[in-house]
């Protein structure tokens, strides 16, 4: 769900995930090898379906720039195992983080804490940086990429507190900066 109006609902479990066109991929044998033969196809990979899904698409989108989403709430797993799995799909390879060109993190409160697990290394590539807390607050902390703060043209934050370095970067084109009525400071 790209548009950040869907984000509540996305994080409260309302919305399903959409499959769009891997549907594709179960209609025949041969439409299935088409598929997966094509990396760019697989580069946008989304926690939402499952770990086991999100590892695969990352294995099948070869080098094709990375558009990351992890969504960690109501999805049926343990909140932790599934923090942790997130981690894992971006901790496959350097490489791989190398590649992410958007970034996209929905959770609860409870999980505040991977924001600042997911963005400790550098993404020199990343152009798109979408972070949703619910229920409560999250942080960014001071040393966020590495210290080597990406090319961001779009950066949405909603009940995020983010270090100064990541305002002042001239590239954003498009920012957002959303608190809930009931955010603490």
């Amino acid at each position: 769900y790209p548009d950040p109006a869907d984000y509540p609902a996305v994080v409260k479990g309302e919305l399903r995930p959409r499959l769009g066109w891997i549907k594709v991929a179960q209609v025949c044998h041969a439409w299935r090898t088409a598929a997966c033969a094509d990396g760019q196809l697989w580069s946008t990979i989304t926690s939402s379906l499952g770990m086991a899904c999100s590892i695969r698409m990352l294995q099948l989108s070869r080098n094709y720039p990375l558009s990351l989403d992890v969504h960690l709430c109501y999805n049926g797993w343990a909140l932790e195992d599934s923090a942790h799995a997130s981690q894992d799909v971006l901790s496959k390879a350097e490489v791989d983080i190398q590649r992410l060109l958007r970034l996209q993190i929905l959770c609860d409160a409870d999980a505040g804490w991977v924001l600042n697990n997911m963005c400790k290394e550098s993404a020199p590539q990343l152009t798109s940086l979408f972070a949703y807390v619910r229920g409560g607050r999250g942080t960014l902390a001071d040393d966020v990429f590495a210290h080597d703060l990406p090319p961001l043209r779009e950066l949405y934050i909603r009940n995020v507190s983010i270090p100064l370095a990541l305002m002042s970067l001239s590239t954003i084109k498009r920012l957002s900066l959303i608190c809930d009525s009931d955010w603490k400071l």
